[in-house]
């Protein structure tokens, strides 16, 4: 398992603690409208992360976490009817915990977005459900990568156009449970995301992250909270083409690592 000798954290404990952000990433990505019949968009995102520290129970944060993660996702939405649309996710994670190393597939996600309500402002509420099935199976080997059980996570969305000192935006928010099988702990989650238009082919995106363990957990799982922030800026270089650069850091949390690191990814509709 992990070297964790002379740090401040114990080995089972880094284990426990990273667990919580490889296992469980986020899925708000396009947010609470429905895309039209038929369009598809395809988001591509690298993401690279590094982690000295971990907070605590406490919730302080502590050195010894030793932790740095390269992160590959794939996500897809396609438009199946005008009020339905198909989503699918595909996550591919290496990681480096001490002098462990571990590379591979930890989840990919099938599932659909309907859209309840459309008011005359342009507002929607929509609901999702979906199924997260693991890259692999976990074993005492690969706890970075996979709690090797599927998770299942449903949530209310809502999407709202709105101004912003003079331009114009949106935000959206997403209230999610998510049901975990095994001995992981369910999960709270809600995610927020504000868009602003600020010049044209410019979008700035601020997003807010957060997960709230629900109920036990057995190990090698604890209860844990985290809180991360997200920003970046998306640029439309061509008709349906986008690219986005940003950074991401966990502000705040309970045993989890307090990860700091950038973004890129490229979108493309059809």
């Amino acid at each position: 398992m992990h070297d964790c000798r002379g740090t401040r954290l114990g080995m089972t404990r880094i284990c426990r603690v990273l667990l919580v952000a490889l296992v469980a990433p986020s899925t708000a990505q396009a947010g609470a409208w429905t895309q039209a019949t038929d369009e598809t968009i395809v988001i591509s995102k690298l993401t690279v992360t590094t982690a000295p520290q971990a907070f605590a129970v406490t919730g302080e944060a502590q050195e010894g976490a030793s932790f740095s993660k390269t992160e590959v996702e794939t996500y897809l939405e396609y438009g199946w009817r005008e009020t339905v649309t198909l989503i699918g996710r595909v996550n591919w994670q290496d990681t480096i915990a001490g002098s462990d190393r571990q590379t591979g597939f930890t989840a990919f996600e099938v599932g659909a977005r309907t859209r309840f309500w459309r008011f005359t402002n342009g507002s929607v509420f929509s609901a999702q459900a979906s199924i997260i099935f693991p890259g692999r199976r976990y074993d005492r080997n690969t706890p970075l990568l996979t709690s090797g059980n599927t998770d299942y996570d449903i949530r209310l969305l809502q999407g709202v156009p709105t101004t912003f000192f003079g331009f114009s935006g949106f935000s959206d928010f997403q209230l999610a449970y998510r049901y975990r099988t095994g001995n992981a702990p369910n999960e709270a989650r809600f995610d927020a995301t504000l868009g602003i238009h600020a010049a044209p082919n410019w979008l700035v995106l601020l997003q807010s992250f957060n997960i709230n363990s629900v109920g036990g957990a057995e190990p090698p799982f604890t209860a844990y909270r985290s809180n991360k922030l997200q920003g970046s800026i998306r640029w439309q270089f061509a008709r349906g083409r986008f690219v986005e650069i940003g950074g991401v850091r966990t502000i705040a949390g309970v045993q989890t690592v307090r990860e700091t690191g950038g973004l890129i990814s490229f979108w493309a509709t059809f």
